[in-house]
Order: structure tokens, then sequence, then C-alpha cells
């Protein structure tokens, strides 16, 4: 994301947002918008996704179109054999780079946006401040009424210059539909779902009467809670699909279309829960590495949890296309294939390399 300074303001995305939403909001283009966080027109927003809200002249970020990089010549290559897939690895004895050493940037403050669950102590931990900095860098802030949305100035760090923020996993609510009844009001479906009602009007705002309540024919949406991402993932090599699954088709979070992942990181893939899954039920994902449009290699994991990082053994020796998948399946008794429970989420793609 690029830098922050008194030229721009932090909005965080919420659920529902679109471009066009948020660039009318604070009065600026989309192009504007794109421009200043380096994104292409047909990006997925995320819930919780912080963007940068240029004021003035926008210098456009460097675009996320990723261009594969050139790769470095190794004196001695040794050969790693992955299904059929020969990927050259450079040996022990290659040269470290030279790492220039970086100038520290002067500091400015940030200006950060209140989320829900936000308390003053929350806020500073995020960006590794203490509370009596934060609440002095604003005067005016009620440290026990905190509004979402409002803005806050984080200040720099004492002594040791530019604040780092360091997020914390964005929650993402998984919702389901309810069709109103005869004779029921926004109070009893909040109490039938175990939910509060204020996170059921704050769902449908924009659906409810002008009275604030409903009517019969009504469609709802209720948040039915979030999902925790842990991941222990193990080989799987198929799977055979059955009809009628009787769970939802997972929803992919991470990492974003086209991202370009390289140097020391490995992918961290994330989607969204089914639902609570059985003891011999579980996540089966499909990753494959495409060049030029075929598929060179495929491999299956499956887990308990919503998220998988990708062992640093799979990192191909040049950037490649990944493509990757994701449905819920159950294990049959020879431990080798399953069958399908859900419907196979969409494809996601991002580069991976050296």
């Amino acid at each position: 994301m690029p830098e922050v300074g008194d030229s721009a303001t932090i909005h965080y995305v919420q659920e529902g947002e679109t471009l066009s939403q948020i660039a009318e909001q604070y009065g600026i283009t989309v192009g504007d918008l794109l421009a200043a966080n380096g994104l292409s027109p047909d990006v997925q927003l995320i819930a919780g996704e912080p963007l940068v809200i240029p004021k003035g002249v926008v210098t456009p970020a460097p675009t996320r179109t990723p261009t594969p990089q050139p790769v470095a010549e190794a004196p001695t290559p040794t050969p790693i054999s992955l299904t059929g897939l020969t990927f050259a690895r450079e040996a022990e004895n290659t040269p470290e780079r030279q790492t220039p050493t970086p100038v520290p940037p002067t500091p400015t403050p940030i200006v950060y946006e209140v989320q829900r669950g936000d308390t003053p102590q929350r806020i500073a931990d995020r960006f590794g401040i203490s509370v009596d900095d934060l609440l002095a860098a604003n005067p005016g802030l009620n440290p026990r009424a905190l509004q979402i949305g409002q803005k806050v100035i984080i200040p720099p760090k004492t002594g040791s210059g530019q604040p780092v923020y360091t997020p914390t996993p964005t929650p993402v609510i998984v919702y389901t539909q309810h069709t109103v009844q005869q004779g029921e009001t926004l109070a009893s479906i909040a109490e039938a779902y175990g939910i509060s009602l204020t996170d059921l009007v704050n769902a449908n705002s924009q659906k409810l009467t002008p009275e604030g309540g409903v009517e019969p024919g009504m469609v709802l949406r209720v948040p039915l809670g979030t999902p925790t991402p842990t991941a222990t993932p193990t080989p799987f090599p198929t799977f055979t699909p059955t009809p009628a699954p009787p769970y939802p088709a997972p929803v992919l979070l991470q990492p974003r279309r086209y991202a370009l992942i390289s140097g020391t990181k490995t992918p961290l893939l994330m989607w969204t829960s089914s639902g609570v899954l059985q003891e011999d039920e579980y996540y089966a994902v499909r990753v494959r590495f495409l060049e030029e449009d075929d598929v060179v290699y495929t491999e299956y994991f499956r887990t308990k949890g919503t998220s998988l990082r990708l062992p640093e053994e799979l990192r191909p020796p040049q950037m490649m296309l990944v493509r990757w998948d994701v449905l819920v399946i159950r294990m049959l008794t020879d431990e080798i294939v399953g069958e399908a429970l859900s419907p196979l989420s969409q494809t996601g793609e991002f580069y991976w390399g050296p």
C-alpha cells in the first residue's frame, strides 16, 4: 500500500462497498482512487481492506501488474524433481546480494479510521506506541466512546521514527438469508438466530422501512459469525464429486487476484468457512502451476482450517502463474479418495517466484 502522509487518509472497506461509492464519499474520481492504491479497474474489494484516499494531486502508485523477473545465473544448479516438474535451485555457495542501506524516512503522523471493536489500547498496540502518546496526539478524543469511522492521529514513535502498522486479522462475516414471515419483528429474528439486534440492523440498514421495521416477504441478511483461520495441510491426491452438496462453496479471500509474491514470503491462501466440519470432513485445496496457460504441476492439500501457507519447497525457480480453488470433502475409507460436499469455489490466481 502506498505510504500515507499529510495529504492522504486511510479508508477501510466496509461490507458491500464499491470503488465508485468510496470515491463519491470522499469527492474524488475512481481513477484517482485506483492510481493512489496501484489497483486495476476490475479489482475485487475485500471487507476490512485499507485504501489510501488521496487529497489533491495523485501520483499513481506502481500498478500491480506482475513482470517476470530475470533469473540470476547460478554457478552450480541443484535440480529438485517434483512429480515430473524439475526446478533448478541455486547452490549454497551462491554469492549473497548486496543490500543497500535504507535511508530512514521523515516521521509523519498517520490518520487511522476506527474499526468495530477498537479501543485506545488496541490501536496503540497495532502501531507500537503507548496509549498516552495516542491520547496526547488526539486531545479531543474520548477513550470510552470511540465511534466506528472516527479518524485518529497516530503520532510518530518517540525517538524511533515512523510508526509501523501491524494489522490484526480482519474477521470475515458469513451471512445467510431470512425471509420475513407474518408477525415477525427484528427482535424476534435476532433472537431466533442468536445474534444481537444491533448487528441485524447494521446488516440491513438500507432495507428497513422508514419506521425502522420489517414487512412480510422482505429478505434480510443475517450475520452468522466469523471463521477462525488455522492450517494443518496434508497432501491429498484426488476427490470424487457427488450431487446435492450440503455445504456452500468457500469464498476465496487472499491473495488478491494477480498479486505478485516473491522474496522470502510464501503465499498464504485464505477462504471463508463453509460451516462446522465433521471429523472425517476437510477442505481440499488444489494448487496448479502454469506456463503459458499450460498446467505443468498440480499439488493437493487437505486441512480443517480456513487458511493454508504454501511450503517453501514448492517455490518455482522463475515467476509463474498459480491458480487455486477449494471445496469441502469427506474422506472415504482408503484415505486417498474423498467425495465432494460443496461446490468448487471460484478460481484464484496470483504470481509466485524468487
